[in-house]
């Protein structure tokens, strides 16, 4: 918010309003750091829920995470990249997504070259 947006509507200035839930998230905070070491913020909102009995939304604690523990919330950006792989030592497959899905039959092989060659059946 903006110096002029402070002075103009000081009410709206304090993000305190915003965040009720907080005190409630902040006593499941060793938990949630614990958990935050190998799962997602939504696994843990949820086993939150289910074994803690926490009532907070799953967005409030998304912004928890990054407001109060910003280098967890930050590793879990991170993103590992595979080691390249031999071409033709695996494939991939992608099912679609959306109401209109088709089955689509394909067999993949590896002409002597090295390079893929799909046939569709």
């Amino acid at each position: 918010m903006g110096q002029a947006d402070q002075e103009w509507f000081p009410d709206l200035a304090g993000r305190r309003l915003n965040q009720l839930s907080w005190p409630e998230i902040e006593e499941h905070r060793d938990y949630i750091e614990q958990l935050l070491e190998t799962f997602t913020v939504t696994t843990i909102h949820q086993r939150s829920r289910d074994e803690r009995t926490l009532k907070a939304s799953l967005t409030s604690l998304r912004r928890w995470v990054h407001e109060k523990l910003p280098d967890e919330a930050a590793r879990s950006r991170v993103t590992v990249l595979r080691d390249d792989v031999e071409p033709g030592s695996e494939a991939q497959i992608d099912y679609g997504s959306g109401s209109s899905r088709r089955l689509l039959l394909s067999r993949i092989g590896m002409c002597s070259s090295g390079r893929p060659q799909a046939t569709c059946i």
